[in-house]
């Protein structure tokens, strides 16, 4: 909305509110008895609820001890002697209750005239004496009245705020004060229904109209762009230049994944996965050959030099799934664009464009073969690879990039943090299709016997041309602004998404409070269910606690790697034998044994139950090792930790000075970079052992 009509807007409403104000005069409907009156400038008596109300003060006044006597004199000295007197003549002639005796309204009422109104919070929660009732506790700060809540309807953060603002009245001052809520104009607009108001919806419907246009104009790109608001990632990327003028929500609505309706765009989706999948094996399909050197070179980035890593051959299925999606996407914009590409400023070349529309014409056939699909997917992504900068036409890899840096639903532009995953991705797709395209599976047989030039001379010039830093391709785009991205994301950090009450009760992350005593009490609980459950169902001992261990006694090796050894691996045999004979004394025994002439077997239902204990007790253990060990690892880390030496690595349980030690390292760099760095280690007590 524009400023001069927010202006109007509230100056319209201001009036408004002040003919509301003028035709909106709350009266008290209770009568006030006065025998004089020159005294009912001063006082004013409500004999339902039986108090004197002094109106200078605005509060009542109490019959105990001449407080009445007492208050004039000392209060209201400037009145006339004869005055005062009549005023208390008045009081003794009128019953006044006790202040501790006064009946307080049960419900809303309208303010009562002569008393002051104070503004601030009511409680919402259901009353303690009378649950079908709302609570009328009300306070004049929110701080008074979040304790109330906590301390009377146990009240936590998770449950949001309990309270709204509101107008109240006392009765008396200082020790005596209980607030009563009251109606006001602000409290219940609903009971004073005026035709003015029609005025006031008509021009609130209004603002949100103009509220409608802004949001539908917040995705689109500003004409000019303030220098202010450009940081350097957004210069460096280009994007508000690259997209001037355009609606952003329109052009990432073309790259999004095709509905149920859209047969034909399935069917080029599921082609593109089928083409990414084989791509996959193919760079697998070198490893099995020992062509390892290929993979040193597929990783490279620079001409004439091998990476000293090879390209990566082991992902996870999601991961892979997740970068097969960039290149779906890429496919759906360029079909749904065809024909109108100028229009949301894309642009193809010659055999682009025919690729696409051979593509749109061959998802129409119904007996159309997903190798000849797949073939044409293969070839028209080859093409937008090997789309040169210095061509007229610009590259729509490029193009489609800019949109997948656009953030929709919190319509801004994507931090780097939050895209770099976005190019990495697309960068895997083209390294892995133009090894495809350089070394066709289905001929890699031959290039022993039929071929003049070895595979990896042959893989050379493409990687050389479309696969390298330097030269005028979407690849030295994608990658050069992916290593920026990843710089400026490591640099810049974030705000921080922990952080702590002032008085240290309460962690707030993001959005969300943990009330720090309700985190201990969580704690202790699986600590003792964790431990019951060790005691009795797995060591079939009585109680909930095992006995003290003392850990002293053990001298663990930490620098032993004999596959199979661990701290305790000398007492397996003792261990083995106390349970069974805690299994014998228990009540189990009969329901888990079966004795035969020739030997003891176990019931298998029963060992099904145990190995469920069993896998039971080791989640809970895993909850514990994680939150109570210090600084938690990723889950893959922390569910992969070794109690004993393996063929394939080193046990992470170990025992130091009286404690067992969680000892992990972070693998996510070498799983994912397969960069091998120094390893970050972490040493963990974890005290379950009373």
């Amino acid at each position: 909305m524009g400023t001069f009509s927010q202006l109007y807007v509230y100056y319209i409403i201001h009036n408004t509110w002040h003919a509301i104000e003028k035709n909106f005069q709350p009266k008290s409907t209770l009568p006030t008895i006065m025998s004089n009156s020159s005294i009912s400038d001063y006082v004013s008596y409500l004999p339902d609820y039986q108090v004197l109300i002094c109106l200078s003060c605005q509060w009542c006044l109490s019959p105990i001890n001449d407080r009445v006597q007492i208050h004039f004199r000392n209060k209201h000295k400037s009145i006339p002697l004869s005055t005062r007197k009549e005023i208390i003549e008045y009081s003794e002639s009128i019953n006044i209750v006790d202040p501790k005796n006064v009946r307080l309204p049960l419900i809303d009422i309208a303010p009562i005239e002569g008393l002051e109104v104070f503004s601030g919070w009511r409680c919402k929660e259901k009353s303690v004496n009378n649950p079908s009732e709302i609570c009328r506790e009300c306070c004049t700060t929110e701080v008074s009245i979040e304790k109330h809540c906590r301390d009377d309807h146990g009240w936590t953060a998770s449950k949001g705020i309990t309270w709204t603002k509101q107008s109240f009245q006392t009765f008396f001052r200082g020790n005596l004060i209980k607030y009563f809520p009251i109606i006001t104009l602000e409290n219940d607009e609903s009971e004073h229904i005026l035709p003015i108001e029609h005025l006031v919806n008509s021009l609130l419907k209004e603002t949100e109209q103009h509220d409608e246009i802004h949001r539908r104009v917040a995705n689109k790109v500003a004409d000019s762009q303030n220098l202010v608001t450009l940081t350097p990632w957004l210069r460096r990327t280009g994007w508000p230049r690259m997209f001037e003028g355009r609606d952003m929500k329109d052009l990432a609505n073309l790259v999004r994944v095709p509905d149920k309706a859209e047969v034909q765009l399935k069917a080029v989706c599921e082609s593109v996965a089928r083409v990414i999948k084989n791509c996959t094996f193919g760079v697998m399909d070198c490893d099995d050959r020992n062509w390892n050197l290929i993979l040193f070179w597929l990783a490279s980035p620079e001409q004439g030099k091998a990476d000293s890593r090879p390209f990566r051959t082991y992902f996870k299925d999601n991961t892979i799934n997740l970068y097969t999606s960039y290149w779906q996407q890429l496919f759906c914009f360029c079909l749904r664009i065809l024909g109108d590409e100028s229009t949301y400023g894309a642009e193809f070349k010659s055999m682009q464009r025919m690729l696409l529309e051979k593509l749109r014409e061959m998802v129409e056939l119904e007996d159309l073969t997903d190798k000849e699909l797949d073939k044409t997917v293969q070839q028209l992504s080859v093409e937008m690879i090997t789309h040169s900068d210095w061509s007229a036409k610009k590259s729509v890899l490029r193009y489609f990039c800019g949109i997948l840096g656009y953030n929709v639903s919190m319509k801004q532009w994507r931090r780097p943090v939050h895209y770099t995953n976005i190019l990495a991705g697309l960068q895997y797709c083209i390294r892995v299709i133009m090894l495809e395209h350089a070394l066709p599976q289905e001929d890699r047989n031959q290039y022993s016997n039929s071929f003049k030039e070895d595979p990896l001379t042959i893989f050379l010039h493409v990687h050389d041309a479309w696969l390298v830093e330097g030269k005028p391709s979407p690849f030295n785009y994608i990658h050069k602004l992916l290593n920026y991205g990843m710089a400026t994301a490591k640099d810049a950090g974030g705000r921080d998404r922990i952080r702590w009450s002032a008085d240290g009760r309460r962690m707030y992350f993001d959005d969300r409070v943990l009330e720090i005593w309700r985190w201990k009490k969580f704690i202790q609980n699986l600590l003792d269910e964790a431990e019951e459950l060790l005691n009795t169902k797995l060591l079939f001992r009585e109680g909930k606690y095992i006995p003290l261990i003392d850990l002293h006694k053990y001298t663990d090796d930490p620098n032993l790697a004999d596959a199979g050894y661990y701290f305790a691996v000398d007492e397996v045999k003792q261990g083995r034998k106390r349970v069974m004979q805690n299994l014998q004394k228990s009540d189990k025994w009969g329901d888990m044994i079966e004795i035969h002439g020739d030997g003891i077997t176990f019931d298998m239902t029963k060992v099904n139950e145990y190995e469920a204990h069993d896998r039971k007790f080791r989640e809970k253990l895993l909850v514990l090792v994680n939150t109570t060990c210090g600084l938690s690892g990723r889950g893959t880390e922390t569910s992969s930790i070794l109690y004993m030496n393996t063929m394939n690595g080193l046990r992470n349980i170990l025992v130091e000075d009286g404690q067992i030690m969680i000892v992990s390292e972070f693998h996510k760099s070498m799983a994912v970079m397969d960069d091998i760095k120094v390893s970050k280690i972490k040493i963990r007590s974890l005290l379950i052992i009373r």
